[in-house]
């Protein structure tokens, strides 16, 4: 699957300005009926007016515990590069466990190692 993003906002005096512009690609390795699901995405994200840019590769993991029951794990590595960026790489692990309670509601429990202030972990 491969997915483009423009994100614009508007200032407080109603001037419309682009943010970044967003390429993905998804590389799904599994099969649509597997009950474990898993893939990569590489993104690349451009910004100007002196923000950093940044390229991704993630691993993602999708387990089909039932019909109603799904795990994830996301692990993510970033690079930063031009303006203000942080020449290391950053790292990143996400894990979720959800439960869809209707159609419309969805419970579920996340766990990230980027938990504190300083964001993700820098290798």
């Amino acid at each position: 699957m491969l997915r483009g993003i423009v994100h614009a906002s508007e200032s407080a005096t109603g001037h419309s300005k682009v943010d970044f512009a967003q390429g993905e690609l998804f590389w799904d390795l599994s099969e649509d009926t597997d009950r474990l699901r898993h893939g990569f995405r590489f993104d690349a994200r451009a910004r100007g007016r002196g923000e950093p840019s940044s390229v991704s590769v993630n691993y993602g993991l999708q387990y089909n515990i039932s019909p109603q029951w799904q795990a994830r794990l996301a692990v993510l590595n970033t690079r930063s590069f031009g303006g203000k960026a942080n020449s290391d790489i950053q790292f990143q692990a996400r894990s979720q466990l959800s439960y869809p309670a209707s159609p419309a509601v969805s419970t579920f429990c996340t766990s990230d190692n980027a938990s504190d202030s300083e964001g993700p972990t820098k290798y």
